[in-house]
């Protein structure tokens, strides 16, 4: 009987180290795919030289060698360990012998990606650079014009104003990912006042205005800009080419009150911006 109770016990803790490890992904070629392809993202710095980060993954999630798009594991149990370079390669807890980048990629809906204490959206790459750390948030343009209203808007507006201003949001997304300066990422969080996801999530009306302005962007003379309206995009001033609203937002709420919709009040925001659909 004790003898039946060990072997048990010693299968539970093997099984339990193989979820954790990612042992059990060799199970299955369906975890041996390679990186997907992320499409309309952009890639935010959110660290830059420091000697480590804490990073918490909460949920199911994948890890990959972002140089090669290899998948190296599948976790099924969460994780809060310090991340630090070495010289033999990157450890995060455990060490990843030769490998000097990783991304994370969350492998369900509900799983949540921490860093030094703040909540991210998407993907997430650790980058050794020069025996620091570096890391990038990759997070799809919808998901980020989310952040930007949810944590941005003093207070709710009418649907079309609401539409307008995501578009708005948008175009500087757009605009970024143009303008990217590196390789790696497109845009420091600090340029743009990005500080992840929102504590309290998108509101439904939110989330019906960036659903039905998908894809749309304002562009001027076939080029996008970036586009400041009130508090919505904070921007340090690196970017020259900057778009200040004509109207508040007080004035485009009132504007849809008054029946016009989202590329009427853009047209009176912005004069001779035109509304274009992102090319997939």
């Amino acid at each position: 009987m004790i003898k039946k109770m060990f072997i048990a016990f010693l299968g539970f803790i093997l099984l339990s180290n193989a979820a954790h490890a990612g042992i059990a992904d060799s199970l299955s070629t369906f975890f041996n795919k390679p990186l997907p392809a992320a499409k309309d993202t952009l890639k935010i710095l959110i660290t830059h030289n420091k000697p480590g980060a804490m990073l918490e993954v909460k949920g199911k999630y994948k890890i990959y060698d972002p140089h090669t798009n290899k998948h190296i594991s599948t976790r099924f149990i969460g994780k809060k360990k310090y991340i630090q370079p070495l010289s033999e390669g990157l450890k995060w807890q455990e060490e990843f012998p030769g490998l000097y980048q990783l991304m994370i990629l969350p492998d369900d809906k509900a799983t949540t990606i921490i860093v030094d204490g703040i909540e991210y959206k998407g993907r997430i790459y650790i980058y050794d650079i020069g025996g620091t750390i570096s890391i990038v948030n990759e997070i799809p343009f919808d998901e980020y014009v989310k952040t930007i209203l949810a944590a941005r808007l003093q207070a709710p507006l009418p649907g079309e104003a609401l539409a307008a201003v995501a578009i708005a949001a948008r175009t500087n997304a757009y605009y970024l990912k143009q303008k990217a300066p590196s390789d790696y990422w497109d845009v420091e969080a600090k340029q743009i006042g990005y500080q992840g996801y929102a504590l309290s999530p998108p509101s439904k009306l939110i989330e019906q205005a960036v659903k039905a302005t998908h894809h749309m962007v304002m562009t001027f003379s076939s080029s996008p800009l970036m586009a400041k309206w009130d508090s919505i995009e904070a921007i340090d001033g690196g970017h020259a080419q900057v778009i200040h609203s004509k109207i508040s937002l007080d004035q485009a709420a009132m504007l849809a009150h008054q029946g016009e919709h989202a590329a009427q009040i853009l047209k009176k925001a912005f004069p001779g911006a035109q509304i274009d659909l992102i090319a997939n």
